[in-house]
């Protein structure tokens, strides 16, 4: 598939801003020589009393390929925190865990009111991972990260991997497989049905194609091969590929709206792995724009928004008939588009 990086807008400042601008910067550059000039107030080690632990739960392996400093305002920095196993709000509309064994994630199904807050518990419903990983801390880690969205690899000896794009807004999970063998776990209760197929504590079920639709405690998931018909063997617990796989594995979960299924059928090929900010300024009046990095079919992109999204956008278009209610800020609608304004 060819990968796209969406254009967004620019524009330049009108006159008066632009002498506001420069004035800035001639001020913080003023700043900058006089800090300069006199130094540092010290730049000693400090003495600690009882010890020079600043940070009881600093970064683990999580970040293994970078440099402080790290985002810690995120909402997926409990992913990097020890001991690496805290829930996660995100990727909307799901919530995650990233663990040595794989990727957790599921969509609540309670919601309730108790006279003075919403409580909706967190959920995990299935984990993605591979036969080959070798489930330890330093297995898996971030590669990228940007303003919305964190990119994971589980990695092992083998050469076999895979990495997931974590993106709010998105209604599937996206793995992308190499060279590996998948292996699907359920984690809310048994698996039920695949394909409408019964799964039995006696007999497991094969099938092959490029979609499945799959059931456990937790309601019915589609699950759809972007690499080509794979073939997975379903037991009571997992479902597991009969080779090694190189490809896009996504899942989603199918909601009660009646369009739900066909909706995500139709955009399952086109996939973000990121995004770019820009903003734009009109008298009083400033435009935010978000800019997926795509791969497929940029107009084919499906993104979810929250009712305070819904308000502000600029030329949105409703795909209509998939929906998820999340925590507080209510239910997530479609929209389709590879840049929202």
């Amino acid at each position: 598939m060819a990968r796209h990086r969406l254009p967004y807008k620019c524009t330049t400042l009108g006159s008066s801003r632009a002498m506001a601008f420069l004035s800035c910067i001639s001020a913080s550059f003023y700043i900058s020589l006089v800090a300069a000039a006199i130094g540092p107030i010290d730049s000693s080690r400090p003495s600690i009393p009882n010890g020079v632990v600043a940070n009881t739960a600093p970064p683990g392996p999580f970040f293994q390929d970078f440099e402080p400093p790290f985002p810690t305002t995120g909402w997926w920095v409990g992913y990097a925190a020890p001991p690496q196993d805290s829930v996660v709000a995100g990727p909307f509309p799901y919530m995650s865990r990233a663990l040595d064994t794989g990727i957790q994630f599921g969509i609540s199904n309670t919601r309730t009111f108790d006279g003075a807050s919403i409580i909706q518990n967190a959920q995990m419903d299935w984990e993605a991972s591979y036969v080959q990983n070798p489930n330890t801390h330093t297995s898996h880690k971030a590669t990228a990260w940007d303003t919305q969205s964190v990119t994971i690899k589980y990695f092992s000896p083998t050469g076999a991997d895979f990495t997931t794009y974590l993106v709010p807004g998105s209604p599937y999970m996206t793995f992308d497989y190499n060279d590996a063998t998948i292996l699907f776990t359920s984690v809310n209760g048994n698996i039920r049905l695949i394909n409408g197929r019964n799964v039995g504590l006696s007999a497991a079920v094969s099938v092959t194609g490029n979609k499945f639709t799959v059931t456990n405690s937790a309601g019915t998931y589609a699950i759809y091969s972007l690499g080509g018909p794979i073939s997975l063997t379903a037991s009571t617990s997992a479902l597991m590929g009969s080779a090694n796989f190189t490809g896009v594995i996504r899942f989603a979960r199918i909601t009660a709206d009646y369009m739900s299924q066909a909706i995500l059928d139709q955009h399952s090929r086109t996939y973000p792995t990121g995004v770019a900010l820009d903003y734009t300024f009109s008298g009083d009046n400033a435009t935010l724009s978000f800019a997926w990095n795509v791969v497929g079919d940029p107009s084919s992109l499906l993104h979810l928004s929250w009712p305070h999204h819904r308000k502000h956008l600029v030329n949105p278009t409703f795909a209509y008939g998939l929906s998820y209610t999340t925590k507080l800020k209510g239910c997530m609608k479609d929209i389709d588009g590879g840049v929202i304004r």
